[in-house]
């Protein structure tokens, strides 16, 4: 207005001058006009400006007001996701009784609100979001984690591993799933429109959120590491978490009867571990009638396993274990309960350790004659065994061995008292006297029967510990007393055959070099086992223990395998779990011990966590009980005499026709005695 008046002004002023005569009142005329151009020019120009401005604020304060009342709209009708968490994770533990530990919860909430941190949820949607939620972290917890209120588990694992074990990568991606939908739900709502706009860079973030996930169902498990890339939970490290959070493991009972073979040095934790997997079948003893032999040469497991052993259930327990003063009452050929063939394998079994795996041809062939006379001998024992090989002592028992079937008999009529075999003789001989030598040993396989039935203990549902001694026994005396045993077990086996459903087996060899290091016929002992509902526990220290190839292919071929901290094995043993030398020489030296665990499928690394014997346990000093039980029940009678052969038939036979040359080249050996 007042640029109007001066314009107005200045125009009538400029007029009145312009019509005077005078020409220096025409000038001031002019120039007043044009002035008052000026003005009202200027004027127009900075209200045009001014309008503009007006304009734009009016619009933005139309603006501000709309979205604030689409904020104010959204505020009633959707919930923060920060109350969203908060209920599922109430819901979890609720459901779970704990849910989740918290090393665990925190971090994946964690990620999932700095994901969602812009959502909002609608209010009829809210339940739906709640149960997708709650049943993806209780499927979680329930499938991978199905034992963390158990804390004193005596295994745990990654839980990455467990993962790559079950190969549950869905499990990773039901995990992530309900906020993925959320996201995709929320994608181009007016909310979601609204703070694009004022946040650019959520653009780049969502356009992450992608469907990785789900893509990679199916997947080998291995690639359960690069599931959670470019998601919220790799900025989390969610898959460092999953790595190092140990979780309870639990192991498939179903693949033991497929047999375990356990490979580790000295002080890496092998008797630790053994001892721990026998705690996890005694309880089976009493509920599911399972039975647990224990075989230990250097007796160091059994008395700190039958020190926790309640005497509540001493009657399940069983030891043995060669004592000079108290010998057990065994007999190599005391096989009333088994058919004949097997009777023969046994001995074959045992005998062929005791005279040598190197017998020549002539000496396994009158070896195996021999076992099958002592079948057809009453109360036969290895001192008949013995007293056979002496010059004469056929006659002793020829009258027996009319129950042989013809061409045995012809055999001992026709070739055995030939100076042929002569030798022959004499070299089995001088093995067996060399281990008869023992005392211990000849008394306790002097008996002419056994007092122990194993197959009828087993039957009972015991826990048997047997202590073969290597101390005691030396070298030989241990590997066939062991082996003894093992025959015996092999017994047990055969006798299942028939038997349907029969009551878990559980047998625990360890230092099994001791007794299987050169024993081809071990992997046919797996193979029985296996169809049999007995599970075989191989324990060794290092790979040169076991002699001979095909024992230590057999028993690679056991479904379960552990191998512990190993510099000079590790690149075998390596080999056959599928990891990296340097995986087994990294293990601590110190415990708690790890161990290389693949049962089937991939391989993890268990860690021992606790030892079986420790403060918290109850300690029963009970070893002489067992020792006392053992004496009555299975050790010799009074007034056995050790050195008593079986009773010869007084009959007058005619002795058989000898040759009187010997073969051109036959070496001169020690003769056998009178």
């Amino acid at each position: 207005m007042a640029a109007f008046i001066a314009l107005v002004v200045f125009v009538i002023l400029g007029i009145s001058f312009l019509v005077s005569s005078a020409p220096h009142v025409r000038a001031i005329g002019f120039l007043s006009v044009c002035i008052g151009l000026g003005i009202w020019l200027y004027w127009l120009f900075n209200h045009s400006e001014w309008a503009k401005d007006k304009a734009l604020k009016a619009r933005h304060a139309a603006e501000a007001a709309e979205k604030e009342r689409i904020r104010q709209e959204f505020e009633d009708r959707y919930v923060d996701v920060e109350d969203f968490l908060t209920t599922v994770q109430g819901r979890v533990n609720a459901t779970l009784g704990k849910g989740l530990p918290d090393e665990l919860y925190e971090p994946i909430l964690n990620a999932q609100v700095k994901a969602l941190r812009h959502f909002k949820f609608e209010r009829e949607a809210y339940q739906r979001y709640v149960d997708a939620s709650v049943r993806s972290l209780v499927g979680f917890t329930l499938e991978l984690l199905p034992s963390t209120k158990d804390t004193d588990s005596i295994f745990v694992v990654p839980l990455l591993d467990v993962i790559k074990e079950q190969g549950r990568l869905d499990a990773l991606v039901s995990l992530a799933k309900p906020f993925r939908d959320m996201s995709a739900e929320f994608r181009g709502s007016p909310y979601d429109t609204t703070l694009r706009a004022e946040d650019p860079k959520l653009q780049k973030e969502w356009d992450k959120l992608d469907d990785k996930l789900i893509k990679e169902i199916g997947y080998p498990a291995f690639a359960s590491l690069h599931t959670l890339e470019n998601t919220p939970y790799e900025k989390q490290g969610i898959r460092e978490l999953f790595n190092n959070f140990k979780v309870p493991f639990v192991l498939e009972d179903k693949a033991r009867f497929q047999h375990t073979w356990i490979i580790s040095p000295t002080g890496t934790g092998k008797t630790s571990l053994i001892e721990n997997l026998i705690l996890l079948d005694v309880g089976k003893i009493i509920h599911e009638g399972a039975s647990v032999i224990v075989m230990d040469s250097q007796n160091q497991m059994i008395p700190r396993l039958l020190s926790v052993f309640h005497p509540v259930n001493s009657d399940r327990v069983i030891l043995l274990e060669p004592n000079p003063k108290h010998p057990l009452a065994l007999n190599l050929f005391d096989n009333r309960a088994i058919d004949y063939g097997s009777s023969l394998e046994m001995a074959d079994f045992i005998l062929t350790s005791l005279l040598g795996a190197d017998m020549t041809a002539k000496q396994a062939g009158i070896f195996r004659y021999l076992a099958q006379a002592m079948q057809v001998i009453p109360d036969a024992t290895i001192l008949d065994f013995k007293e056979f090989l002496k010059e004469g002592g056929y006659l002793r028992y020829r009258p027996h061995l009319q129950k042989l079937d013809p061409y045995t008999l012809d055999f001992f009529e026709t070739r055995y008292n030939t100076t042929d075999f002569k030798p022959t003789r004499g070299e089995l001989f001088w093995r067996l006297d060399a281990i008869m030598s023992d005392p211990t040993f000849r008394d306790m396989f002097s008996s002419p029967r056994n007092r122990l039935n194993l197959s009828a203990e087993v039957d009972q549902g015991k826990l048997i510990c047997i202590n073969t001694n290597l101390k005691l026994l030396k070298s030989k005396g241990t590997e066939v007393f062991g082996r003894y045993f093992l025959a015996l077990i092999n017994q047990v086996i055969e006798g299942r055959l028939d038997a349907k459903n029969p009551p878990p087996l559980y047998v625990y060899v360890d230092e099994c070099h001791d007794y299987i290091a050169n024993e081809p016929m071990i992997e046919k002992f797996m193979d029985k086992a296996r169809k049999q509902n007995v599970a075989f526990t191989f324990a060794h220290q290092r790979l040169n223990n076991i002699k001979s190839p095909d024992v230590r292919d057999a028993l690679t071929t056991a479904r379960v395998k552990y191998a512990g901290r190993s510099e000079r094995d590790a690149p075998f043993v390596a080999s056959i779990l599928g990891v990296s030398p340097e995986t087994l020489t990294s293990f601590p030296a110190d415990p708690p011990f790890q161990f290389a665990f693949n049962q089937g499928k991939a391989t993890t690394i268990l860690t021992n966590r606790h030892r079986f014997i420790d403060k918290k346990m109850e300690r029963h000093d009970n070893y002489a009980e067992y020792q006392k039980a053992m004496y009555e029940r299975y050790c010799v009678l009074p007034g056995h005499d050790p050195f008593k052969v079986a009773t010869p038939i007084k009959v007058s036979t005619p002795e058989p026709r000898q040759p009187t040359t010997q073969r051109q080249g036959e070496a001169d050996i020690d003769p056998v005695p009178e």
